[in-house]
């Protein structure tokens, strides 16, 4: 068991300076809390009248309670200013650990522009790094996944890395892959949400292999090419569009996240960055 001050955060060193991505704590009945680095962000409905609402923050809770030998509740709860309306809270049931020793999906996540919108690290706690990354190239992609500190994650990297940590009773698994095209000031998360009597249904109530979970990951990871690729169309005019065969080749890349990562990236790249000032006319949101 760890410490019941134990605490770790996940970064990513971007122009030299290291940016948070995960906070990890264990608290004192032994539950894993993770806090998102930055926050997520609403998207305001056309419809509506009120404001987007403010995020203060963004948690999850993985609870270990010994009442249910079976599984674990999940906990996501988006906390938000005063006015703009109460916390959103959602749960997922899992018997991925407790009963099948699997690996169980705790988030997928593409962030964004952290330079603009991310949060330096300030040293206070134990850091496990990503490396580095260059923003006006790569998008980062996280998918988190978490097991028995006993389990390993095992299986060969291809276009992406596998990054693993022992913490507490868990072994926190992030599989990490860098889209090619340019870090919005927009990002994408996605949790499961279910119920454990099974009204709600969980996607993988028996949690994933390595292989169930590489196979999420590759979706997801081809989910977000499409989806960044529509945002950039959707505020590009006529004299601005990129040639489609450059957006159809963008997710062909999934490399280290660096310029020079392969000579055929950096053409790809030179070949992309005339439309680079495009990207600033996409609001904040998520």
């Amino acid at each position: 068991m760890a410490s019941k001050r134990e605490k770790l955060r996940l970064t990513i060193d971007v122009m030299g300076k290291a940016y948070k991505l995960l906070s990890f704590a264990i608290r004192n009945n032994g539950d894993l809390g993770i806090d998102l680095k930055p926050a997520t962000h609403e998207y305001q409905a056309p419809e509506l009248e009120r404001p987007r609402a403010e995020i203060v923050s963004a948690r999850l809770s993985i609870h270990q309670t010994s009442r249910d030998p079976t599984g674990n509740t999940f906990t996501f709860e988006v906390q938000r200013t005063p006015q703009s309306g109460a916390a959103l809270r959602s749960q997922n049931f899992t018997r991925a650990m407790k009963t099948f020793d699997r690996f169980a999906p705790v988030l997928f996540r593409r962030f964004p522009l952290l330079v603009d919108h991310g949060q330096p690290d300030d040293g206070k706690c134990p850091t496990f790094s990503l490396g580095e990354m260059d923003e006006k190239s790569f998008s980062l992609i996280v998918a988190m996944f978490v097991c028995r500190s006993t389990r390993t994650f095992d299986c060969p990297e291809d276009d992406f890395k596998v990054a693993q940590r022992k913490f507490g009773d868990f072994n926190l698994v992030f599989l990490v892959s860098f889209l090619s095209l340019p870090a919005l000031p927009t990002g994408t998360t996605l949790f499961v949400e279910s119920t454990k009597d099974g009204s709600s249904p969980h996607p993988r109530p028996d949690g994933c292999t390595e292989f169930t979970a590489l196979s999420d990951f590759y979706d997801f990871r081809d989910q977000l090419k499409e989806s960044w690729i529509e945002h950039l169309v959707s505020i590009s005019t006529s004299k601005t569009d990129p040639p489609r065969w450059i957006l159809s080749n963008a997710g062909k890349f999934f490399r280290q996240g660096i310029r020079d990562a392969t000579p055929e990236m950096t053409v790809h790249l030179s070949q992309f960055a005339p439309y680079y000032p495009i990207l600033q006319k996409i609001p904040k949101a998520e």
